[in-house]
């Protein structure tokens, strides 16, 4: 299994740049999914957020009213902590053993996180702690992206407009 973790911050292309790389075979484990999936009604990390935030965060339909929810959490730091507790350790989780599912085969996997409202450096450096030695790509729209790259300590860096064989190259370039 190689896997590649991908990352940029809102509106820079990840979900372009996995569905093209899903198109050419890679699976994609995105944590924005995971995150949602694990909030759904009736599992722990739901529970846990109602049980700490309270029945406000729940919508009519009973599933996670997420205005509800941002509206506490931004404007509370400790709030923010609280739900950072309960939701990264079960989301996390969820990631490993999605990967764990997939380890001993040849699969090209696709780690894609999104850049939870922190500059690249210092995002590099958490994923990188849990990621370890998983090769990084970040996407970027800045105008001198090799230099955003190198800021993040990326292995790549891919600017807009994506180009399809252009993402293959790069994943190649990891498995080489």
């Amino acid at each position: 299994m190689l896997v590649v973790g991908l990352t940029g911050g809102i509106g820079s292309g990840k979900s372009t740049v996995s569905a093209l790389l899903a198109a050419k075979g890679a699976v994609v484990v995105d944590a924005d999914e995971v995150v949602r999936d694990q909030q759904r009604p009736g599992t722990t990390v739901f529970d846990a957020m109602v049980e700490r935030f309270g029945s406000g965060i729940v919508a009519a339909d009973g599933t996670l009213d997420r205005a509800a929810v941002a509206d506490i959490v931004f404007a509370d730091p400790a709030a923010l902590a609280d739900l950072n507790t309960i939701v990264h350790p079960a989301v996390g989780a969820e990631i490993a053993r999605r990967m764990e599912e997939l380890s001993g085969t040849d699969a090209v996997v696709v780690l894609d996180v999104q850049m939870p409202g922190m500059d690249g450096p210092s995002f590099a450096r958490e994923l990188r702690m849990t990621l370890r030695r998983v090769p990084l790509v970040i996407l970027t729209g800045v105008a001198d992206p090799r230099r955003e790259a190198d800021r993040c300590n990326a292995e790549a860096y891919l600017a807009k407009p994506f180009d399809a064989q252009e993402l293959v190259d790069v994943v190649r370039r990891f498995s080489a």
